[in-house]
């Protein structure tokens, strides 16, 4: 079985936290990128099957991960520290994180072993690596591969404009239609595990 890169973005979001349809538009554009191996310090798609998928649940994000042979976990979606917010907030099992919630699976409900040598995952989500917990170090602890999130304790996804996706302003198709929209992103990618590497889009 080939190897398998998994794109995964998460439902838009509800109320004021609704992103339209970036997250879809990101993960796609971000298949392109992997694909042409334009994407600093993401592994080599050579030969590998890449896939983009939309995870409405936790379970959802697992049958995503069960098939195994992951090379390459990314997922876009909401985040804040210590949660991946991937469905429906008040929905059961639409959250992942550390606690026993109604709305929360732990992270520990993830598969295990799916993953190749030299494998990592990278969460495009806001504050994703900030603070003691986040959830990319809870993934790092769990699964035992490299987890990069985002450094930042404030901002927003992929972009510098901090109204957007925030409760000030939603997504619009001008905001979808700029190429360069996620290279002006006023944000950091660090790896969890081990000495910061700092990386800027």
């Amino acid at each position: 079985m080939p190897r398998r890169f998994v794109i995964v973005y998460g439902d838009q979001g509800e109320g004021v936290h609704n992103a339209g349809l970036l997250f879809q538009w990101a993960a796609t554009t971000h298949k392109k990128e992997v694909i042409q191996n334009a994407f600093p310090g993401v592994p080599s798609s050579g030969g590998a099957t890449v896939e983009v998928l939309h995870v409405r649940s936790v379970a959802d994000l697992v049958r995503a991960m069960s098939a195994g042979n992951i090379a390459y976990l990314a997922y876009f979606g909401h985040s804040w520290d210590s949660y991946l917010f991937i469905g429906q907030a008040a929905t059961a099992g639409s959250n992942l994180g550390p606690t026993q919630a109604p709305t929360v699976t732990p992270v520990t409900g993830l598969p295990v072993g799916k993953f190749v040598q030299n494998a990592q995952i990278r969460l495009f989500g806001c504050r994703s690596g900030h603070g003691p917990r986040s959830i990319a170090g809870q993934l790092h602890n769990y699964l035992g591969i490299a987890v990069f999130g985002y450094e930042n304790s404030g901002g927003s996804l992929l972009t510098q404009d901090a109204s957007l996706g925030h409760g000030q302003r939603s997504v619009t198709q001008q905001d979808i239609n700029q190429s360069n929209f996620k290279r002006g992103a006023d944000t950091w990618l660090v790896p969890i595990n081990g000495t910061p590497k700092f990386r800027r889009f």
